[in-house]
Protein backbone atom coordinates (compact mmCIF):
# COMPACT_ATOMS: atom_id res chain seq x y z
CA UNK A 1 0.00 0.00 0.00
CA UNK A 2 2.77 2.65 1.03
CA UNK A 3 4.94 1.27 -2.51
CA UNK A 4 1.62 2.14 -4.04
CA UNK A 5 0.58 5.48 -2.51
CA UNK A 6 4.65 6.45 -3.40
CA UNK A 7 4.28 5.31 -6.90
CA UNK A 8 1.06 7.65 -7.63
CA UNK A 9 3.39 10.46 -5.66
CA UNK A 10 6.40 9.87 -8.15
CA UNK A 11 3.98 9.76 -11.41
CA UNK A 12 2.28 12.92 -10.11
CA UNK A 13 5.49 14.61 -10.07
CA UNK A 14 6.93 13.21 -13.27
CA UNK A 15 3.45 14.27 -15.37
CA UNK A 16 3.95 17.88 -13.04
CA UNK A 17 7.89 18.51 -14.47
CA UNK A 18 6.01 17.37 -17.41
CA UNK A 19 3.32 20.18 -17.90
CA UNK A 20 5.80 22.70 -16.61
CA UNK A 21 8.99 21.69 -19.41
CA UNK A 22 5.85 21.78 -21.93
CA UNK A 23 5.00 24.95 -20.69
CA UNK A 24 8.12 26.98 -20.08
CA UNK A 25 9.27 25.39 -23.59
CA UNK A 26 6.04 27.00 -25.54
CA UNK A 27 5.50 30.04 -23.83
CA UNK A 28 8.70 31.95 -25.63
CA UNK A 29 7.89 30.77 -28.87
CA UNK A 30 4.35 32.21 -28.49
CA UNK A 31 5.69 35.12 -26.28
CA UNK A 32 8.12 36.07 -29.26
CA UNK A 33 5.53 35.51 -32.22
CA UNK A 34 3.25 37.99 -30.21
CA UNK A 35 6.08 40.82 -29.66
CA UNK A 36 6.52 40.57 -33.74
Amino acid sequence: MVRGYFRNFVDDIRIEYLVAYLITSVTPSSAVSIGT
